[in-house]
């Protein structure tokens, strides 16, 4: 049988905790009184989820602020510590990655003591409680199913689901049975009757009345989907907006927004609200809210070094972005093309690419969600003096030169697609004025479109 205890917790941040220092929540010691006996406070942080929404494994240490009595955090969140007495202590959890939180601790009783915590951002109240001893039962826990029958609904506390009945002489704080749903958490005191059931001679909602804010609220972008999100059971995970991941779990409970569990696929962006954290981490989403979102990635620049095959579904370029720089690009079946076809996806073309969707290898690329061919003046134009002609005509033109312009010296390729305009590529030699036009830039030089002799 677990002993009772009352948690309240509250999240320090990032905040450095100093030894020594007096905080006005803290409860000192009895003075007096007879001691009841040593106690064993057995805990387990079921989630630790820091302000940016990642998901943290829990590590560190957690120390008895009146005693200094310090134990380890394993992996799985469990923790062990003894008390020396009964009465009130505050607990100070420390993460190796530098957040804190603290929790009072109200102990009433000798023997073991069990506890579970969960720790969101800056905000942390959802708290478990047992206490049943000598036909008197005081639970915490939340509203699992809000009407069970006549005058009793369902609490979940710890693994274990209680009945809980009322009638006339209750006392309702802060609710009421008509304003109960799931999830709330309640204080329940009343006569344990047995067989998990409790008549209740008291009920508080531990929030005030009015919309309360999920304990897990993000937006983000769905990846590694597994599972049937249509059959009730799904996973995927949330990479969200402003950097880190968190495990999110679709079950039957769960409510789409703005679309249907159809539109769960990765690469959707969705706001993802949960007040159920899984057991074995992460959130069990209460509601999956679809929303539109810019691309994380929007540019546009000039195809080079394609490989593949654009109309197979599996392929990629370079993408010499307008401005400056350079991204790699990966086309795959859900690709979709915009003004143009797969076909027009070829060296030198002028495209903007747009993408949600960041490609795991090579690190920076990106898979295009979208590639919208566009219109675009030559990116190269230029006119000054041929040098260092190195040009073969048959059987077709190839080769290279030396372009000397007011923006100094340029090297033009010359391919099977270069165009000449009054002369021909025999014209081509050391001394003769052109213009050049290009938008196939390569490794520093610009592949000819057309070559304008002048007089």
């Amino acid at each position: 049988m677990r002993r009772w205890i009352g948690v309240t917790l509250m999240v320090l941040g990032l905040v450095p905790w100093m030894t020594g220092c007096q905080s006005a929540r803290q409860v000192a010691l009895p003075d007096n009184g007879p001691t009841t006996g040593l106690v064993t406070l057995k805990g387990q942080i079921l989630q630790w989820v820091n302000e940016q929404g990642q998901s943290l494994v829990p590590s560190g240490s957690v120390t008895v602020r009146e005693t200094q009595t310090q134990s380890n955090i394993n992996p799985d969140g469990s923790f062990r510590l003894p008390l020396p007495q009964t009465g009130t202590f505050h607990l100070v959890f420390r993460h190796t990655r530098g957040s804190e939180a603290e929790v009072e601790v109200q102990v009433e009783d000798s023997g073991e003591v069990e506890v579970r915590i969960m720790i969101q951002g800056r905000v942390g109240d959802l708290v478990e409680k047992i206490h049943i001893h000598n036909g008197k039962a005081d639970l915490m826990g939340r509203v699992a199913n809000p009407s069970t029958g006549p005058n009793q609904f369902t609490l979940q506390v710890f693994d274990q689901t209680y009945t809980i009945q009322y009638d006339s002489s209750t006392n309702w704080i802060n609710t009421s049975p008509a304003q109960l749903k799931p999830g709330d958490p309640l204080e329940v005191k009343g006569q344990y009757t047995g067989n998990s059931t409790v008549l209740a001679r008291k009920i508080r909602l531990h929030a005030p009345q009015g919309p309360k804010p999920p304990e897990f609220e993000a937006k983000g972008t769905v990846a590694g989907l597994s599972g049937n999100p249509c059959g009730g059971s799904a996973s995927f995970t949330l990479q969200v907006q402003g950097g880190g991941s968190v495990t999110i779990l679709v079950d039957v409970q769960t409510r789409f927004e703005r679309g249907t569990c159809a539109n769960l696929v990765d690469g959707a962006f969705v706001e993802v609200k949960s007040r159920r954290p899984a057991t074995g981490g992460g959130w069990i989403a209460d509601e999956i809210q679809f929303e539109r979102q810019e691309a994380e990635f929007e540019a546009k620049g000039t195809v080079s070094n394609l490989t593949g095959n654009p109309c197979a579904g599996s392929a990629s370029f370079i993408l010499q972005v307008q401005g400056g720089g350079s991204v790699t690009i990966l086309v795959d079946a859900q690709t979709r093309f915009k003004k143009g076809s797969c076909g027009n996806l070829v060296n030198g073309a002028f495209v903007e690419v747009k993408s949600r969707r960041p490609a795991a290898n090579p690190p920076g690329a990106w898979i295009a969600d979208e590639i919208e061919f566009e219109g675009q003046e030559a990116e190269f134009e230029a006119k000054g003096t041929v040098t260092n002609a190195a040009v073969t005509c048959s059987p077709t033109p190839s080769g290279s030169f030396v372009l000397n312009h007011n923006g100094g010296s340029t090297t033009i390729l010359v391919d099977a697609q270069t165009r000449f305009e009054d002369g021909t590529c025999a014209n081509l030699q050391n001394g003769v004025r052109v213009e050049v036009k290009s938008r196939r830039p390569q490794n520093g030089a610009w592949i000819a479109d057309k070559i304008e002799f002048e007089d």
